[in-house]
């Protein structure tokens, strides 16, 4: 799936487009600034998103840490980038 492809279904299926993206690069902001980039491996139903190889960035961009493997709860999430744009 192209990222055109899920960035346009993203508006009307959220969910659907992030089954679309599993094993895609992500960039999750959560409510409180913090970011994780990581290789999308699945997500549920409540949108938990599980994410490999992730990294935590602080708010100013710095790497803080490298997780690994990390599950996120999908009501923390502000927003998700998916693809090539979630590499910037």
């Amino acid at each position: 799936m192209s990222q055109a492809q899920a960035n346009s279904t993203m508006g009307k299926r959220p969910l659907m487009a992030l089954q679309r993206a599993i094993n895609m690069q992500v960039r999750v902001r959560l409510k409180n600034m913090l970011e994780y980039r990581g290789r999308l491996i699945n997500v549920d139903s409540y949108m938990n998103l599980f994410l490999d190889e992730a990294f935590e960035h602080q708010k100013d961009g710095r790497v803080s840490e490298k997780l690994g493997r990390v599950v996120i709860r999908g009501n923390n999430v502000l927003y998700i980038v998916l693809g090539d744009e979630a590499l910037i």
